[in-house]
């Protein structure tokens, strides 16, 4: 331990010292700083295609998910056009059946005015 006044010497000498504690401190740092860097570059770069390449997915998931909308849509509007100009086949059903029995009177009207009747004519007169 020191004994007496502290000398202009002693000031130096101690800022010499912790100058190069700092100055060693300071470099070791640097070093390990600028290794660091250099080792996380390729990571970083790697992140970044990684990046690209999920926003350039997003872009074509989201271009996919308009597509189907838009096929969602077509689809919608086919089946209402199918629904407006189309007819169920249990109608056409129907309207088949009511045309067969409307043939079916007009063959049996045209049958009794063709008949020949079975019983002889009454002399008129």
């Amino acid at each position: 331990m020191m004994q007496g006044p502290v000398t202009w010497e002693t000031l130096i000498g101690m800022g010499v010292i912790l100058g190069a504690v700092i100055g060693v401190w300071l470099r070791i740092e640097y070093r390990m700083t600028t290794t660091i860097a250099e080792a996380l570059k390729p990571l970083r770069d790697t992140l970044q295609h990684i990046e690209g390449r999920f926003t350039a997915s997003d872009t074509r998931i989201s271009a996919l998910h308009a597509e189907v909308r838009m096929l969602e849509k077509s689809l919608a509007d086919h089946k209402l056009y199918a629904a407006e100009h189309y007819s169920r086949l249990s109608d056409v059903r129907n309207v088949r059946d009511e045309v067969i029995e409307r043939l079916d009177k007009i063959e049996r009207r045209i049958d009794e005015a063709v008949r020949v009747p079975t019983t002889p004519a009454r002399p008129r007169g």
